[in-house]
């Protein structure tokens, strides 16, 4: 309860530290340990960052989660995205982590171990697309929306579907 109490007060001192940085910056944002946001980030909405991600200049981000993930600059960002998150070791003798730390000591044991996952500059992430840990999604491509990433995205080109597959390049992107 302590912990979880201290945890909320650290999100909103963040938000308050970032508040000079981002030009418009939600009150509902958790902003986690380690986060950097560059001078000139557009908008952080009601999203939970965490574990080291950075935003960068000119890029916003409507709702969604988003952990050890590093986002370029001018990015367009939409509503209930996941991106980076932690996957389960499906091989491990439990998929759950309060099992693993009862069972065997160690909570980790039931996840994989985190990979850092990069969204190009000039991307576009469309509304609740989900985007696995540890994938690099190109300069300026284009997820649409509902999506599940599960390859790396070249440079300019669209990704739709689930499994998400290449739909078309982008002929002019900058």
């Amino acid at each position: 309860m302590i912990k979880s109490i201290l945890t909320k007060a650290y999100y909103k001192i963040n938000i308050i530290k970032h508040y000079f940085i981002c030009n418009r910056i939600s009150l509902d944002a958790e902003i986690g340990k380690d986060v950097i946001i560059s001078k000139g980030a557009e908008y952080i909405g009601d999203v939970k960052i965490s574990f080291g991600s950075t935003v960068g200049k000119g890029s916003y981000i409507n709702s969604g989660i988003i952990q050890n993930t590093s986002i370029g600059e001018y990015c367009s960002i939409a509503y209930g995205v996941m991106i980076g998150l932690r996957e389960h070791d499906h091989t491990f003798k439990t998929t759950s982590p309060v099992l693993a730390k009862i069972k065997y000591g160690d909570p980790e044991l039931a996840n994989l171990p985190r990979k850092r996952t990069s969204i190009g500059d000039g991307c576009w992430i469309g509304a609740n697309c989900i985007i696995r840990q540890g994938l690099h999604i190109g300069k300026g491509a284009v997820i649409g929306a509902g999506s599940v990433v599960l390859k790396n995205v070249p440079d300019g080109e669209i990704w739709a579907g689930n499994p998400a597959k290449m739909i078309k390049a982008r002929t002019n992107f900058d």
